[in-house]
């Protein structure tokens, strides 16, 4: 038989070839893989032993009849046969690859390479920590949902862009009956009647007109006096003796009984004690009038020279004055009213002579208000301090009183 047709064991494409080209491995022409070429069969309907048949069609003739594919012998003389193995080798060629198998010779669910080389059992996965949450990443933004545009109008995003949401006013709630009756009288009273009008408002009072610059007050500085000099001194004791130079405002130290007395006010024939800086004091010991004097001068109570005039040094005047020792104690406060005038004398002469004056010239009263020539007209070392101040305090008071007549011209 000189043509003879078999199947690609590959892709069951029907081949048909020449029975000269038989035990020549080939190439399938449709998937170019490798094929023996069986040998051609003795009798005309007999399939080559190794290929399986095609399958018959409906028309009775096979589907690969149709794909039959022609192989000649000069298709495939050029390419040299395999050299036969030598004894003890195998027929592969080691850059071939190992040689295809005939699959018509192999049983149904035989493997054409052998049984599979049994692998070792994998070991059971190690048991893997939970992996933390991953935060979403940076730049992951999932954006607003976009807006259903079949059920919005022309506009998707309304009227404006910078539309501010109208808040919706929330129910009242319902008052219940009692309430709403009590309501509804109070709504009543509250109602003004058609026939009386309301009552006008009262105007606002009118604004207080300014006050003139004259009339407003102006702020004193005083100054304190921080070391008594002789001459303060000498200022003092006559202040504390123009408060005692009448016997009616005089006390006795020791008047009340309770304690020394500074000073005192009658009643009912008796003395009451009181502070010597009280407006209802009105009489006076020695003691008392010298603190109301350095009161009046606004001496501080912790002035240079203080100390020692209310101790010292009028307990020196009295020793004088009463004939007592050192040794003796000589207390003011136990004196007569004539004893504490010749002590207020005794102190005055003393700081007379600490300023350089005349022993000779006898303390005078202060001058009247308005006396400034007869100041003047006096010898240096016979004007007191205290009359020098009360005449400037006059002059000043009157320049005052002419600056504010020509200001409210």
């Amino acid at each position: 038989m000189d043509y003879f047709k078999f199947t690609c064991p590959h892709c069951q494409t029907r081949i048909g070839t020449t029975a000269d080209t038989s035990g020549h491995e080939v190439n399938c022409p449709s998937c170019n893989g490798a094929v023996i070429i069986p040998p051609a069969p003795t009798n005309e309907g007999e399939v080559p032993a190794g290929i399986p048949p095609a399958a018959p069609g409906p028309s009775g003739e096979s589907e690969a009849a149709e794909h039959t594919m022609m192989l000649t012998k000069s298709d495939f003389e050029d390419e040299p046969k395999p050299a036969a193995a030598a004894p003890g080798q195998s027929g592969i060629d080691p850059f071939d690859g190992p040689k295809i198998p005939d699959m018509g010779s192999l049983d149904e669910g035989e493997n054409p390479f052998g049984a599979p080389a049994e692998s070792p059992p994998e070991p059971p996965p190690e048991p893997k920590p939970a992996a933390p949450a991953t935060p979403p990443a940076a730049d992951h933004f999932d954006g607003p949902a976009v807006p259903d545009m079949s059920d919005l109008g022309d506009n998707p995003f309304g009227d404006s862009a910078t539309e501010e949401k109208k808040e919706e006013p929330k129910p009242e709630p319902k008052p219940e009956p009692e309430k709403r009756e009590e309501r509804k009288e109070e709504e009543e009273k509250d109602e003004p009647k058609p026939d009386t009008a309301p009552d006008p408002e009262p105007a606002p009072p009118p604004a207080p007109a300014p006050e003139p610059v004259a009339a407003k007050k102006k702020a004193v500085v005083v100054e304190l006096i921080g070391n008594l000099t002789p001459e303060i001194k000498c200022e003092l004791v006559q202040v504390a003796r123009s408060h005692i130079d009448d016997e009616s405002k005089w006390v006795h130290g020791r008047a009340t009984g309770k304690g020394p007395t500074l000073a005192a006010r009658k009643l009912d024939g008796d003395f009451v004690a009181e502070k010597f800086d009280s407006k209802g004091a009105t009489h006076y010991s020695i003691v008392g009038s010298l603190f109301l004097a350095m009161e009046e001068r606004n001496v501080k109570s912790t002035a240079g020279g203080r100390s020692e005039m209310l101790h010292e040094e009028i307990e020196d005047a009295v020793r004088k004055i009463t004939g007592k020792s050192k040794e003796e104690k000589a207390d003011p406060l136990d004196l007569s009213y004539q004893d504490s005038l010749k002590v207020l004398d005794t102190m005055y002469a003393k700081y007379i002579k600490m300023a350089g004056g005349d022993l000779t010239a006898a303390p005078k009263p202060m001058a009247a208000e308005g006396e400034l020539k007869e100041l003047l007209e006096r010898e240096a070392m016979k004007v007191t301090a205290s009359e020098v101040l009360k005449v400037l305090v006059a002059e000043i008071d009157e320049l005052k009183k002419r600056i504010d007549e020509l200001e409210n011209k």
